[in-house]
């Protein structure tokens, strides 16, 4: 069966640039999706845009897309964990071995100077591999697909408000603080 072609729908969506403002937000797009996509294909759009698929397979690209993400989510967590069991053996169980697949990116984010820093180079990391997938996909699903997933990664780049994560950051320190009320009896 081929894929629908959405030609109207993929030439009126504005244009996303990586780390600059979103020309439409998650609510337009949708509307706009609502529009013109067949109920499949809607249905299948908003589980991924809302993240409760997560585990049921939706669509081939998506599923593509979900294994290759949480991939290299559980490589770098597996990274950030063997440098936090350096720091403190034993209270850590012992951690698979990494595949090297994504390691070169892994040692990027993890020499990054801050976590925003390290956030943006997995967002990058995340827009170029939809880049690479969304290739030969101009007017079909797949690219309505990847449309969504690269407007969540800038809408989640925007999110970040730098001094009230300061702010999250310090209050997080002082509760550690032996005289901090967390530690009293």
């Amino acid at each position: 069966m081929m894929n629908r072609q959405y030609y109207y729908l993929i030439s009126i969506l504005p244009s996303l640039l990586f780390e600059k403002k979103t020309p439409v937000d998650s609510k337009q797009f949708r509307q706009l999706c609502s529009d013109h996509l067949n109920r499949k294909d809607l249905e299948a759009l908003q589980g991924i845009i809302t993240g409760e698929s997560q585990d049921k397979p939706l669509h081939s690209f998506y599923d593509e897309w979900n294994i290759w993400d949480r991939g290299l989510k559980k490589e770098l967590a597996i990274m950030r964990a063997s440098q936090i069991s350096k720091r403190d053996k034993g209270l850590i169980p012992p951690l698979p071995q990494i595949d090297n697949k994504h390691q070169g990116l892994i040692n990027r984010i993890m020499e990054a100077k801050n976590p925003l820093d390290a956030e943006r180079v997995l967002a990058k990391a995340r827009w170029n591999h939809l880049d690479k997938m969304e290739f030969g996909h101009y007017f079909d699903f797949e690219k309505i697909i990847s449309y969504a997933l690269k407007l969540k990664i800038m809408e989640r780049l925007e999110s970040f408000d730098q001094a009230k994560g300061g702010q999250v950051f310090k209050s997080l320190l002082e509760s550690f603080k032996p005289d901090s009320k967390a530690f009293s009896t």
